[in-house]
């Protein structure tokens, strides 16, 4: 696609449609983890909404990880954080603290998923969707049932299938 066909907008329009973009990746992987935990066999407890929305936000980070996104990706990780901010019940003295509380676990969330991306697998992230499981089904501890490829295939799938998406919404647009 030519830049001149692309849709123009600002960067606070591309992280509002990255939003949007988001919460259906979210809506579509809640979905698919709950087959996958269903189909594998393995017991496995709820799966934690916040976790889904930073492992998406995540895989939104490292496909655009690029220094010019960054103003893109700051506006988006804003979005979600006044989104938890909105939908949470604390005093408006608190919001700052909170929101820092936020963004540090989210940073914390994030280091562990970029230390498990393996650059040299070809596509196997076998390790990164361990980590992720665990993230989303066990408050971040380690347990050995999650290495079961009925559980990592499918992740592993999700995470390149995402990232592509993700590269092709943003390819749709030209930043002003």
């Amino acid at each position: 696609m030519s830049s001149d066909k692309k849709i123009k907008i600002t960067s606070e329009q591309m992280a509002e449609g990255l939003w949007m973009f988001f919460k259906k990746m979210c809506r579509d992987f809640k979905e698919k983890i709950e087959t996958i935990s269903k189909e594998s066999g393995v017991e496995l407890k709820s799966p934690s909404g916040v976790e889904i929305f930073k492992f998406n936000l995540w895989m939104i980070s490292k496909a655009l990880s690029f220094e010019s996104e960054k103003t893109i990706l700051q506006g988006l990780h804003d979005i979600y954080i006044k989104f938890l901010v909105d939908t949470s019940e604390i005093k408006k003295e608190d919001v700052e603290d909170f929101s820092k509380d936020i963004n540090d676990d989210m940073n914390k969330t994030y280091k562990k998923y970029y230390d498990a991306w393996d650059d040299t697998s070809g596509g196997n992230q076998t390790i990164l969707a361990v980590e992720i499981l665990e993230q989303i089904f066990n408050d971040g501890k380690p347990d050995r049932k999650f290495i079961n490829i009925k559980l990592t295939y499918p992740i592993n799938i999700y995470i390149l299938t995402g990232i592509e998406a993700i590269l092709d919404f943003r390819l749709g647009f030209e930043i002003i």
